[in-house]
């Protein structure tokens, strides 16, 4: 029963990294040279305000699923 939480889990984040890959080929297509530049150095400023997470998201992905896994649904949804 476990098993498919997880089949559901890692599909969606397949999925979700595939749609990144394609949104970062679609921009790359049809942006001119100087407008990619402009687009590159966005993205490094938004660089830095990533670890303002300060690694939240990179932990609730690895507890989650090992709760849900666990059975403890309970503290999983807390």
């Amino acid at each position: 029963m476990a098993q498919r939480p997880r089949a559901r889990f890692a599909a969606m984040m397949g999925a979700a990294q595939g749609l990144n890959g394609l949104s970062t080929l679609l921009v790359f297509r049809w942006l001119d040279p100087i407008a990619m530049g402009y687009w590159s150095a966005a993205q490094l400023v938004t660089l830095p305000l990533d670890a303002l997470k300060m690694g939240i998201l990179s932990g609730l992905a690895r507890e989650y699923p090992y709760l849900i896994g666990r059975g403890e649904r309970d503290r999983a949804h807390r």
